[in-house]
């Protein structure tokens, strides 16, 4: 018997227990699915923000390689 978490921004407890090998692989399939969409999304996002701003992301490349290379030497 395994266990699946799952976290969320809600106050709440559930349990449930699945028997059915088929049910199961059903879940997992589909929490893979949506695990795979939500991190796409939040790139996104994240990557829409700026996607008008070509100038700001090459400053803002610029200064995280200069950043790095005083690091590393």
């Amino acid at each position: 018997m395994g266990t699946i978490i799952i976290k969320v921004p809600q106050e709440i407890q559930l349990e449930c227990e699945i028997n059915d090998a088929k049910s199961v692989s059903i879940l997992l399939e589909t929490l893979r699915n949506m695990e795979k969409t939500l991190a796409s999304s939040a790139h996104d996002t994240l990557t829409g923000l700026f996607a008008d701003e070509v100038e700001l992301i090459d400053q803002i490349t610029e200064g995280a390689m200069q950043t790095r290379e005083k690091a590393l030497s």
